[in-house]
This record gives structure tokens, C-alpha cells and sequence, in this order.
């Protein structure tokens, strides 16, 4: 499930690079150079860079939401990179989805040192602005760290920050470079760092789910979500007679730009099972998952004599 075991760190096969065109910029300006080990093939080329970040000690909410929000994720990895911090916890946890996925990704690190311990293999790259000189004990190194996270990525989500959290320092980062920042839903006492960081930057937002963070972000990668979450439905019982393939529901919803009233139409539902088909989508909470998908007025689709 994590690759290749820990192994430990040979410095001459550490290399000393510009800054990797597969990194974004946006308004960070980056280090003149970075030093890197891995699957240095995965720097060569351009993908939407996630950062996911977080607590060293996450709650268990806030872990099995970040498990959701990979798998949902996994269905990107020809476009998407994840970018973390490496550190125990939602960083570490990040990492190994993504390793697990088969998603590219890489993590900054404050150093990297003689020995160190690293998960190699393909698909994974680790950086950072020291290499083989010494260890991180400053402060410092570690808020340098989180620049580069930041820096290197196209939207910073952070899972869980308590008050202090290094992550906070990365979403600040993000921001001050112009980059989208999201949140979890908070659902605790440790996210009241991301609370209060919400209530003072309103710029910052909350993502439910991996749709929130690509609405915007990417519409390609928006609709490849979209496509992967109704190819996956069973079509529902009413709509059986009308259509046997999930698939090809996914594209109808797509061309007529999720709105139901068409997909009806182009269909030819009969009025009768309008009102079953909305009813059964209801309770799948497909509807109220993915409000922003499907565009629905319910007198328009059944009319109001059936209400």
C-alpha cells in the first residue's frame, strides 16, 4: 500500500535543479534553486498541483474525510500532482493515497540530509531549498517549507488546524500568492484554527467534497469528477425503462449541463415518473450532495399539479 519500504538517503543522489516547470508560480516568487530526489521525470510536466495539508495529530473525522476526498481524486491522476509537507499525520496521510492511487506526488521538505528515511518509488518526488548540509531545528526552516508548498501549487486544501498549526502558515502562503485556500467542514475543537482563519480571511472557503475545490479551480477536471461520480450510480429504478446504461446517463447530464428538465425531454419520461425518478435521486442524496451539478426546479420538471 506505500510502495517500495523506507529507505535511507544517499546525498549523491540528490540533485540540484532550477525551479521544475511542473511547479506553479502564480505570485510566489521561487527559489533560484531546489534540490530534489525521486522520480525526477514527474518535474518535467505540467498538471493541476493540489496541496493537502494539515494537523500532525488529525481527528478521526478529519482522516476519514481525507480518505473520501482521495478516492474521489484517484479518477484525476493523469492531471493532478498532490503536494505535501511529508509530516506525520494529514501530510504523511496525503502521501501515501496518493502513492496508493497512483496519483504523482511530491513533498517538500525543510531539509534533506545523509541517511534521511524516504518512501522512493515511482510517482514521488521529494524537495527542498537545503540538502545535505544539516538538519532542521530552526523555526525557520520549517515555515520555509511551507512556502514552497504553497508556492509549487495551484490551491491549498487545508484537512484539520488546530490554533498554531503549521498549516495555517501554508494557507497563509496561499493566499498571499493569490491561490485558492479551502477547509474542511469544521467539526471540532481542532478546527478552530481554520475557523478563525476562515472568520479573518473571507477569501479562504469550504470544501465539502473534491467538486468544491475543482469548480472553479479546473472545468475539466470539474467534469471528470462529475462524469466518474454518475458512471459509478446504478441507474435509478424509474429510469430503467428509459435507459440501461449509467454511462451514458453521465453523458447525457453533461451535454445538457446537469439539468434534469432536459435530460427529461431528450429522454421522452413520461410526467408520471418525473416525480418518481427526482424522488429517488432524493433519497440517494444525489441531489442534495451535488446541489451545484444538477440545476433543478421542481414545478418546472412535474408541474405543479403533481406537487
Amino acid at each position: 500500500m506505500g510502495g517500495k519500504a523506507q529507505a535511507r538517503l544517499s546525498c549523491k543522489s540528490v540533485k540540484r535543479l532550477a525551479w521544475p516547470r511542473a511547479f506553479s508560480v502564480g505570485g510566489f516568487t521561487p527559489p533560484t534553486h531546489i534540490f530534489c530526489v525521486g522520480d525526477l521525470g514527474l518535474l518535467n510536466r505540467r498538471r493541476v498541483n493540489l496541496a493537502i495539508v494539515g494537523t500532525r495529530a488529525p481527528s478521526l473525522p478529519a482522516v476519514l474525510w481525507l480518505e473520501e476526498v482521495a478516492r474521489q481524486l484517484a479518477v484525476l491522476k493523469g492531471r493532478l500532482m498532490i503536494v505535501s509537507g511529508y509530516a506525520t499525520g494529514i501530510d504523511k496521510i496525503a502521501f501515501m493515497r496518493a502513492v496508493e492511487y497512483a496519483v504523482p506526488t511530491v513533498a517538500f521538505l525543510p531539509v534533506i540530509y545523509e541517511g534521511m528515511q524516504l518512501n522512493l518509488g515511482p510517482g514521488r518526488v521529494f524537495c527542498s531549498e537545503h540538502a545535505c548540509v544539516f538538519r532542521a531545528t530552526k523555526h525557520w526552516h520549517y515555515v520555509k517549507r511551507n512556502r514552497l508548498i504553497a508556492g509549487a501549487a495551484e490551491a491549498v486544501l487545508v484537512v484539520q488546524a488546530p490554533l498554531g498549526s503549521g498549516a495555517l502558515i501554508t494557507a497563509r502562503f496561499g493566499l498571499d500568492y493569490s491561490k485558492p485556500v479551502f477547509f474542511r467542514p469544521p467539526a471540532g475543537l481542532k478546527d478552530l484554527g481554520g475557523v478563525l482563519f476562515m472568520s479573518r480571511f473571507r477569501e479562504a472557503r469550504i470544501a465539502v467534497n473534491a467538486l468544491d475545490i475543482f469548480y472553479d479551480l479546473s472545468p475539466f477536471m470539474y467534469s471528470k469528477l462529475i462524469l466518474d461520480i454518475v458512471a459509478k450510480l446504478e441507474t435509478v429504478e424509474p429510469l430503467k425503462r428509459y435507459m440501461g446504461d449509467s454511462k451514458r446517463l453521465a453523458k447525457l447530464l453533461y451535454t445538457a449541463a446537469f439539468n434534469l428538465q432536459k435530460v427529461f425531454e431528450k429522454l421522452k419520461v413520461a410526467s408520471t415518473d418525473k416525480y418518481k425518478i427526482v424522488l429517488e435521486l432524493a433519497k440517494r442524496n444525489w441531489i442534495v450532495v451535488y446541489r451545484k451539478v444538477i440545476w433543478l426546479n421542481v414545478n418546472k420538471i412535474y408541474g405543479r399539479k403533481e406537487q
